[in-house]
This record gives structure tokens, C-alpha cells and sequence, in this order.
């Protein structure tokens, strides 16, 4: 089986297990090949924002729009 997405837009808001105030983004276009199992995107962009470990008011880490992009990626 394949499938494609061209504009995907995901998020994510919340606290989960070990993260805190946790904000994620992904946008782009994804595709998958079942027939030769590999997978392509393009213009993927993920942003992640969020507090882990520590206490509440005094975090371990804080990560504050960090941001990952990718123009084309493809594994044949």
C-alpha cells in the first residue's frame, strides 16, 4: 500500500510524561512506497517548544521554537 499527503499540517498542544507546556508543529508534504518500502518528503518543517525535567517554574531544559527543516529527503 502507498499514500501521499501534499500539504500536511499537524499540532500538538499539551503536557505529556516528561514534558511540560509542550508545543509541536509539523508542516510539509510526505509520501510513502509500499511496493519499494521508502519514503519522501518535502518542504517538512517541525517545531517543537517546551519545558522537561526540573519543577514547574524552574525546567531542567526549555526549548523554545526550536526548528528542523528538510527542502527534499527520499530513501529509495
Amino acid at each position: 500500500a502507498s499514500a501521499k499527503v501534499e500539504q500536511i499540517k499537524l499540532s500538538l498542544q499539551g503536557d505529556v510524561p516528561g514534558v511540560r507546556a509542550l508545543q509541536a508543529a509539523l508542516e510539509g508534504a510526505v509520501a510513502w512506497d509500499g511496493e519499494h518500502q521508502s519514503i519522501q518528503a518535502q518542504s517538512l518543517v517541525a517545531e517543537v517548544s517546551g519545558q522537561v525535567g526540573g519543577q514547574a517554574g524552574a525546567p531542567a531544559l526549555v526549548l523554545d521554537k526550536s526548528r528542523v527543516s528538510v527542502d527534499t529527503f527520499g530513501n529509495p
